[in-house]
């Protein structure tokens, strides 16, 4: 394998909508037959015997960090199965600063997520309000530490 590539994993489940968003998402949390059916895809998709190690995974949406541990790990358990993922590949998730708590960031991390990207959009909590996000300037910043 020679050629680098990466694998981009969509989590269409938002627990609100924001009013800038312009992306296709439901307001609820990730069911696990979209889970099943994503699952299904990567094996239909899957590269075989194609010339790429996939060095970056990323969970994008939506809001990937609305998924359960046990999602996370069946769908990254299915791209390891259906494509050469390097051991050494940065797994990133998008999140939201309010689904971050110390457990559920263990827990994450133990699957492999190794990058976080934090939907901090502003700094204001009028703005924030405005916007429609769900949480506080105050919680963006404890959940960044």
């Amino acid at each position: 394998m020679t050629d680098h590539a990466g694998l981009y994993i969509h989590i269409p489940f938002c627990r609100s909508r924001c009013q800038y968003c312009g992306f296709y998402s439901e307001t609820r949390c990730c069911t696990d037959a979209y889970v099943k059916a994503a699952v299904r895809e990567m094996e239909l998709r899957s590269t075989d015997g194609a010339p790429y190690l996939f060095d970056t995974v990323y969970f994008g949406g939506g809001t990937p960090s609305c998924l359960s541990p046990g999602q996370t790990e069946e769908l990254l358990s299915a791209a390891r199965k259906w494509f050469p993922v390097s051991d050494h590949a940065e797994i990133t998730m998008e999140m939201n600063p309010c689904d971050m708590s110390d457990p559920w960031l263990r827990n994450i991390y133990g699957l492999g997520v190794n990058r976080i990207s934090v939907g901090v959009q502003s700094q204001r909590d009028d703005l924030l309000i405005r916007i429609g996000r769900r949480h506080t300037a105050a919680e963006a910043r404890s959940a960044v530490r």
